[in-house]
């Protein structure tokens, strides 16, 4: 339920690209460390990316999602870290 409402009702909602996200991590100095998705956005990235197990380029994920603009119709979670 709780995803639900941070989805949906969230007061502070914001709405961010793939693009606009890793502008926001390069500004504070982070990188993805791991990124939560499903099994079928995976199947898709890994078909599109097939060197790329990591799968957590924001770039590669930008290009995946114009081809495939309901890709992220729900939220997505990532973990970042300090780079260095």
């Amino acid at each position: 339920m709780s995803e639900c409402r941070d989805l949906a009702f969230h007061v502070q909602e914001h709405h961010f690209t793939c693009s606009q996200i890793d502008d926001v991590l390069q500004t504070l100095g982070l990188r993805i460390i791991k990124l939560d998705a499903s099994p079928e956005q995976l199947s898709k990235y890994r078909s599109a990316f097939q060197k790329d197990s990591a799968a957590i380029s924001l770039q590669r994920w930008a290009q995946l999602e114009e081809k495939n603009p309901d890709l992220f119709a729900g939220m997505i979670q990532f973990w970042v870290q300090k780079d260095g």
